[in-house]
């Protein structure tokens, strides 16, 4: 890995950065029965539905498109609920995407060819500013333009935050007309604020070394292995503070040495605690890991090998970086941290 925990791309000198519903189940009726019926058994105890977070505000990304095209023009690219992959880091693809709904808040995105846009909107944004201030580091406000045709804005007020970047080669950088923009969108999401409730989850705060061990993962693949900590990357922003503080989620880096600039990552482990909505936008193809409801493999956007599993209402991503015998085993791997996420770790013979 060569990026750190920087909100955006320092290339670009900018900052990084529906839902669905559902329906009670209906009581059943009562049913008569004679004494001698027999007793009813115990009915199987079923999944619990598989929803999206509420967001804390009355907006969502079609209110975020008609902004954004009205500033930047049209993208030609679908809009995406995720955050999005141009310039970021190569620990966004998969769970991280959608961590800003995790938060509470909407996250939305279009990568065209040529016009590209990205806006977040948090809510406690005190607290998410505070924890990024404690560790040393700022939130720059403000709207800032380069190049004659790429934007970023971040603006706080009244506990919320809005965040975006906006890039358009046809369009001429206009730092009031983003500001007004986004301005506006704040201002949607000041009036319509409201409490949303927070989906629990088992495994928001599970430690790396519970899912797997330096050691057993050296045992696998026979070289030296570290468990890196996120925070030496360096920098610490706004994506940073949301994933890792206020969602309480891991990125665990396996690497051959403690200097990850200058060593080789085997596997990382990301997550979104219950994140089985997330898992299921995202595509791949249908794999089999024992333990898992479901789990999927694909690409992601940087040639890793990604694979993907839903456990409950969670979503875990076990991304491989080695290729030829001495790789990971992504299936054997994950199959051995869903029993040490479920079921613990077998007792010692």
């Amino acid at each position: 890995m060569r990026r750190g925990l920087v909100t955006w791309a320092a290339a670009a000198a900018i900052l990084a950065l529906g839902l669905t519903g559902c329906t009670a189940t209906p009581e059943p009726r009562p049913t008569k029965t004679s004494a001698a019926s027999s007793p009813t058994p115990t009915p199987t105890p079923t999944e619990e539905p598989i929803v999206a977070p509420e967001a804390a505000f009355d907006l969502d990304c079609d209110d975020v498109a008609t902004a954004m095209s009205g500033l930047v023009g049209e993208t030609r690219a679908p809009v995406a609920p995720r955050l999005s992959d141009v310039s970021s880091p190569n620990w966004y693809p998969g769970p991280a995407q959608f961590m800003m709904q995790r938060a509470s808040g909407v996250a939305c995105s279009s990568e065209g060819a040529e016009v590209q846009w990205e806006v977040v909107v948090l809510p406690d944004a005190d607290s998410i500013v505070d924890g990024i201030t404690d560790r040393g580091y700022e939130v720059s406000t403000g709207t800032r333009c380069q190049d004659a045709y790429s934007c970023a804005t971040t603006i706080v007020r009244d506990d919320v935050l809005v965040t975006a970047r906006a890039a358009s080669p046809s369009t001429t950088a206009d730092g009031s007309r983003m500001q007004e923009a986004i301005e506006g969108l704040l201002s949607a999401a000041v009036e319509s604020r409201r409490d949303v409730p927070y989906i629990a989850s088992d495994l928001a705060g599970v430690a790396c070394e519970r899912l797997l061990t330096p050691e057993e993962l050296q045992e696998q693949l026979d070289a030296p292995v570290v468990l890196v900590d996120p925070a030496s990357l360096g920098g610490w922003g706004i994506p940073a503070e949301v994933y890792f503080a206020r969602n309480d989620s891991r990125m665990c880096m396996y690497s051959t040495g403690a200097d990850i600039y200058g060593s080789t990552t085997h596997l990382t482990i990301t997550m979104l605690p219950a994140g089985a909505w997330a898992f299921e936008e995202m595509g791949g193809e249908p794999a089999v890991v024992a333990g898992a409801d479901e789990a999927k493999t694909s690409t992601d956007v940087h040639g890793n090998a990604a694979l993907d599993i839903r456990v409950g209402l969670d979503w875990l991503r076990v991304t491989t970086y080695e290729a030829g015998e001495s790789a990971a085993d992504a299936v054997a791997l994950a199959e051995m941290i869903v029993e040490h996420f479920t079921l613990g770790r077998p007792a010692p013979q």
